[in-house]
């Protein structure tokens, strides 16, 4: 054997076995970081709609901030992967180092820039709270962009951690994260234990705290893995290791930048419909409710992806198809079921999430979490098969994918939304419009097969 261990079964063994054994501790990371979610939703909805509203909107800015992290832990995890299948240590911790340094360092300017310009940031993206909910969303926004550095350097540490198959220590960490997290929302939003109540802003101090516990947390982790020792060498930046980095990660981070920009765009068109804050606290508490539909495929892309990685990088082929084969037979079957749950439950769970103050918004939910239940199929084969092609190190093909059909989707929601009369629902049937074109492109991008052969 070349490769530094095969203790999860990557590289040799039964498939279906070893790859449930590491998406199930990564299905409970999602969990439990929905339940992190959920959590923070239902304290921000004892504070009305425009906190819920406000919440929503930072979570796009976080996700848009993030487009920088996937140039780095993208091109990082496609060659970690291929230097622990090669038995290459010293690569592999060579990319950890640079990925490290340059994210924090890139993340923290960007992230004092976004906070120092908080105000104009959500007046350009179109928050209509009142003055007061204005200002608590600033400093929400504020606190959000203190956490960045600790945000970065923690999923750098999730997607290392997942490349190895070391699963189950990710998930240790992110259970940490989010006791931590739900605990200090409750203390510090409403004011409990002696400290003072702070608010819809509460919320993100919290997330530093448990953000910057989580980033040590991973830091002891490490030495535990393949990779102990990986942080001993030169912290200096490496011009050619960025290199190969960045070939690899600029066009995934194109991608997710497309990705956040269009959310932005969506969360904007609804703030500018006739429901206003309704339809945004709606959306937010739809889209967290469908990303648990999204939890297996999640799982299966970033399991599929240490397979393929490996598996390339110790020269198998036919075996990194196998296991990109049966993530994807896996992610449509538990994805389709998780669709049919929520829609059925979809009037239970709008109720639950929001205050009963706001009909509107519960009606808004229900509806949106009925109409993207259909699409729940479609969604499971783009996740696994955009991570498929990435942890190959074929960035491109889903870039390009993302692009042509994500522009689609924003403008056909602009259309229906404004053209038809359709309002809210327009923008919904425009989000929902795009998943079965961007599967069948990416189906024809794996069946060529030219991905098995990308040079990391």
């Amino acid at each position: 054997m070349n490769n530094l261990s095969d203790s999860h079964g990557i590289l040799y063994g039964h498939i279906r076995s070893a790859m449930w054994k590491l998406a199930l501790p990564s299905i409970a990371s999602g969990l439990l970081m929905s339940a992190n979610s959920i959590a923070d939703k239902l304290f921000m909805g004892r504070l009305g709609v425009d906190a819920l509203a406000i919440v929503t909107v930072v979570h796009e800015i976080r996700l848009a901030l993030m487009t920088i992290l996937v140039a780095f832990s993208v091109g990082a995890a496609a060659i970690i992967g291929r230097a622990i299948g090669a038995g290459d240590k010293a690569e592999a911790a060579q990319a950890l180092r640079q990925t490290v340094l340059v994210s924090g360092v890139v993340g923290s300017i960007i992230g004092g820039l976004v906070a120092l310009f908080a105000p104009l940031i959500l007046h350009i993206i179109g928050y209509r709270g009142e003055a007061s909910s204005f200002d608590e969303g600033v400093v929400y926004l504020r606190w959000s962009m203190l956490a960045v550095p600790s945000l970065f350097t923690l999923i750098i540490g999730n997607t290392v951690f997942g490349v190895l198959g070391e699963s189950r220590r990710a998930l240790q960490v992110i259970s940490v994260a989010v006791v931590l997290n739900i605990l200090f929302d409750y203390i510090l939003i409403f004011g409990k234990w002696g400290f003072p109540e702070m608010g819809v802003s509460g919320g993100g101090g919290a997330l530093c705290i448990s953000q910057t516990i989580a980033t040590i947390l991973f830091l002891l982790f490490l030495p535990r893995t393949p990779l102990s020792g990986a942080l001993h060498g030169m912290w200096l930046p490496e011009t050619s290791m960025l290199q190969r980095i960045l070939h690899i990660g600029l066009p995934a981070s194109a991608r997710q930048a497309v990705v956040a920009l269009s959310g932005l765009a969506i969360q904007a068109l609804l703030l500018r419909t006739q429901s206003g804050s309704a339809a945004g606290a709606a959306h937010g508490i739809g889209v967290l409710v469908e990303s648990l539909a999204f939890l297996p495929g999640n799982a299966f892309a970033s399991t599929a992806g240490t397979f393929v990685s490996q598996n390339l990088g110790a020269g198998n082929s036919q075996r990194a198809k196998d296991a990109a084969a049966i993530s994807v037979g896996q992610a449509v079957l538990t994805m389709t079921v998780g669709g049919v749950l929520f829609g059925l439950m979809a009037g239970g769970i709008a109720h639950l999430m929001l205050p009963a103050s706001a009909p509107e918004a519960v009606d808004l939910a229900t509806r949106y979490l009925q109409l993207m239940a259909f699409i729940q199929p479609a969604v499971a084969v783009n996740l696994v098969l955009a991570g498929v092609l990435a942890s190959a190190g074929d960035t491109r093909t889903p870039r390009t994918v993302t692009v042509v059909t994500t522009g689609f989707r924003v403008l056909l929601a602009y259309g229906l939304s404004t053209f038809t009369g359709l309002g809210v629902m327009g923008v919904w049937l425009g989000v929902a419009s795009t998943p079965v074109i961007s599967m069948a492109l990416l189906v024809a991008a794996y069946r060529r097969g030219s991905w098995t052969s990308t040079k990391v």
